[in-house]
């Protein structure tokens, strides 16, 4: 658990970030640029291209 300062710095943007794993091969479907073209923010618009890609394999 994280003491109150450390909790405190990292609320205000101090504390230390662990990196980002970026080495996974992402594949979006042929729908991801047009969320992205509506305004959705990339987090969100990953997430839905996501559960359209897993739900196409089922389908």
């Amino acid at each position: 658990m994280m003491s109150g300062d450390m909790a405190t710095d990292h609320v205000n943007g101090n504390g230390t970030e662990e990196p980002m794993d970026t080495t996974a091969a992402v594949t979006h479907s042929e729908h991801f640029q047009a969320l992205l073209e509506a305004g959705l923010p990339q987090k969100v618009a990953e997430k839905l291209d996501e559960l359209y890609v897993a739900d196409s394999a089922t389908s």
